[in-house]
């Protein structure tokens, strides 16, 4: 009978937290850049998604995909990064960056269709023009592709997503030797 009463208390527990978090697309918002929802749970911080526009890519296929290649992005993802923000002090200020992360829905041939980043609504604030800086950083990685890192969908037709942490900009900087 515990284990039935117990089982019952965290169904409601999870059905009141999910009822009580929103996705909200900010009122007045509007970007040149990307397009915006914002997750606010009942707790906790807000969490930006910013989309590339025109929306939320949803495709019909997804596999896994092949994406152990990702380690290898690092140091080529910091040169972007750089370029974008050239006034930190590498790398002590990516610290601040390392919630940040960009998502990119990969193609058969190792390209990038589509990208969006997830992050809380405090790393708007990190660096002036934040969003024009984002949007800069993943369009060259757009542009860049993940093919020469081996990263791809499994099947013609279909796509997989990467999740890229900014975090990982950091580590391929104070561990080479693993990234």
């Amino acid at each position: 009978m515990k284990t039935k009463l117990s089982i019952l208390l965290l169904f409601v527990v999870a059905i009141v937290s999910a009822v009580s978090a929103q996705r909200v697309r900010p009122a007045g918002y509007e970007s040149v850049y990307f397009d915006r929802e914002d997750y606010i749970p009942a707790e906790g911080d807000t969490v930006v998604y910013l989309f590339e526009k025109g929306g939320k890519f949803i495709p019909e296929q997804r596999d896994l995909g092949e994406l152990f290649g990702f380690r290898k992005m690092g140091k080529d993802l910091f040169l972007f990064f750089k370029r974008e923000f050239p006034d930190l002090i590498y790398p002590e200020d990516l610290l601040k960056f390392i919630d940040i992360r960009l998502s990119m829905w990969v193609d058969h041939d190792g390209n990038i269709v589509n990208f969006y980043y997830r992050f809380k609504s405090d790393n708007l604030y990190l660096y002036p023009d934040m969003e024009k800086h984002l949007y800069n950083f993943a369009m060259s990685v757009k542009k860049e592709g993940v093919k020469k890192y081996d990263i791809h969908a499994l099947y013609p037709n279909s796509y997989c997503e990467l999740h890229y942490f900014f975090s990982y900009i950091y580590k391929a900087l104070v561990m080479p030797q693993k990234y």
